[in-house]
């Protein structure tokens, strides 16, 4: 994997800290967020916690315009969606 798609690298600050007590969980992993199994996360939250997530990605990716949603848009726009039209 290029460095390019390691958030990590590109926006070190992303997905630290969304919640005090739950870090994002691809960024801990050190697994891209755009490979990362996200679905399996939402299946997991409740509503509330699947609307958190949701709301969080679009600030983190696409409001502050990072580099790893810019390359790789579609990818992350099925793994944000995941969260807002996921069915249990």
């Amino acid at each position: 994997m290029e460095e390019k798609d390691c958030c990590w690298i590109v926006n070190p600050g992303c997905g630290v800290e969304p919640r005090k007590c739950d870090p994002c969980p691809a960024f801990k992993a050190k697994i891209t967020c755009w490979r990362f199994n996200w679905k399996s996360i939402a299946r997991a939250c409740s509503f509330s916690e699947r609307e958190y997530w949701h709301e969080f990605f679009t600030k983190q990716c696409i409001q502050q315009k990072c580099p790893i949603y810019t390359n790789h848009k579609k990818e992350r726009d099925e793994r944000i969606n995941a969260f807002k039209y996921y069915d249990k």
